[in-house]
């Protein structure tokens, strides 16, 4: 009799440190409490992770897997610990093997970046993408002024700004040419190639270099005028030039009787 009842007071005292073990396990290691399902034991011997609010991993083979919205250590099929590599997601990736990437800046390329210099350097911008003329990031380091992935009307397309004088046509910001002086007898004036007609007198200059000579204009008003007429030429009576803005007519003769007088006047 005496045996019998050390039994079961055995059994008792057994039973009873289950279930204190289970309430231990229950309270401090799920953040989910005790209303879902009860974790079970995966192959390996760890405890997987309770279908919400998953625990961190801890050191040793099956440990204890994250919630499945990708908790700390992996999801439901039991992860490794924590940075170290598990079936399941890492520590804030969500998924895939090992632990997050650091942030881009800290000295040390990884998954998704082309480089990481720390900040931005010559070669590597400050999102730690390569650094090259035209990828729409401006690089100041790299010499860049602007960078708009292309020509623009601010913008040259060596990622320089455009001004007018700087050598650099562009076409985008209404340049024709660009010789980078403000010399007004040559074939470029204010970067439009100079042509008659343009408004701007050209004196005309000769390059001993290249033998040309560029065309020397008596004057340039943009078309006839009192003073001038439309081939920049000086306005004069009997040129031929009937230059309607001062002339009735232009027979290119200085005689009367004709229909035009010496005066460029119509003779009735």
């Amino acid at each position: 009799m005496t045996i019998a009842k050390s039994k079961v007071e055995e059994r008792a005292r057994s039973t009873n440190w289950r279930v204190l073990t289970a309430l231990y396990l229950c309270g401090s290691m799920f953040a989910g409490g005790c209303g879902g399902d009860a974790p079970s034991v995966d192959a390996s011997g760890g405890n997987a992770g309770a279908s919400t609010g998953g625990g961190a991993g801890n050191d040793g083979s099956g440990a204890m897997a994250g919630a499945s919205a990708g908790g700390d250590g992996g999801s439901h099929s039991g992860g490794g610990q924590v940075n170290t590599g598990g079936t399941g997601g890492g520590q804030n990736s969500g998924g895939g093997t090992g632990g997050a990437p650091a942030s881009c800046g800290n000295s040390t390329v990884e998954a998704g970046e082309d480089c990481d210099d720390g900040d931005e350097s010559v070669t590597c911008n400050e999102n730690c993408t390569s650094s090259t003329c035209g990828d729409e990031i401006t690089n100041e380091t790299a010499g860049e002024d602007c960078d708009d992935g292309d020509e623009s009307v601010t913008c040259n397309e060596n990622c320089t700004s455009s001004t007018c004088g700087d050598e650099i046509t562009n076409e985008t910001a209404g340049e024709d040419c660009d010789d980078a002086n403000s010399e007004d007898r040559d074939d470029c004036v204010a970067c439009s190639s100079a042509f008659c007609g343009d408004g701007i007198r050209n004196q005309g200059f000769q390059n001993p270099e290249e033998q040309w000579v560029f065309p020397n204009e008596a004057c340039d008003t943009g078309g006839d005028s009192v003073n001038c007429d439309e081939d920049c030429t000086i306005r004069e009576c009997g040129d031929n030039h009937w230059n309607t803005v001062a002339e009735e007519c232009d027979d290119g003769n200085e005689d009367n009787g004709d229909g035009c007088s010496e005066n460029c006047e119509v003779e009735l």
